[in-house]
This record gives C-alpha cells, sequence and structure tokens, in this order.
C-alpha cells in the first residue's frame, strides 16, 4: 500500500512513517525504488515533489537535513538511507 500525505516541513521537522520516499514522478531512479519496496509489500509514504507546491521547500530543507539534493531520498524508520543506490 502506498499513501500520498498531504504535509509539509514544520518547524524543520517530517513526520514520518516506516518507509518514506520523497520522489519526483518523472525520475526513473525514483520510480525503481518506488517499484522495490512495492514489491517488498511495504507500506510506503511517498511525496510527490514536483507536483507539490510545496516541493521546492521540503527538497532544500531535506538537503539541509541529509546533504542530499537528489531524489529519491529514502528514510526507513525515521533514518536517512539515501538514494536509489543505497536502497538496492
Amino acid at each position: 500500500r502506498v499513501t500520498h500525505p498531504t504535509l509539509s516541513p514544520n518547524n524543520n521537522t517530517f513526520t514520518f512513517l516506516q518507509v518514506t520516499i520523497f520522489s519526483k514522478t518523472y525520475c526513473p531512479f525514483c520510480t525503481k525504488t518506488k517499484g522495490l519496496f512495492q514489491s517488498l509489500e511495504e507500506d510506503a509514504m511517498i511525496l510527490e515533489l514536483d507536483v507539490r507546491p510545496d516541493g521546492a521547500a521540503i527538497q532544500a530543507e531535506l538537503a539541509k537535513m541529509t546533504g542530499q539534493r537528489s531524489v529519491p531520498n529514502v528514510f526507513v524508520n525515521g533514518q536517512h538511507v539515501g538514494g536509489n543506490d543505497d536502497t538496492h
């Protein structure tokens, strides 16, 4: 199951599910990462940053938090895992 929440950065923090993927709809690496978690039947919260009005702000905050500017940007149990290469 995949959820598409409506949340935004709040005081430099985010609420994470067990698996949270910050993504963009047109990104082939994001598609691969989302497919991995779907194949594992893991519930994932997916935020498609390119279709959200606050997507650029979220991506900028993630860069400050993790040092990673690219997507996908994956968190498991609230811990930053990294991008597509880091999840496979």
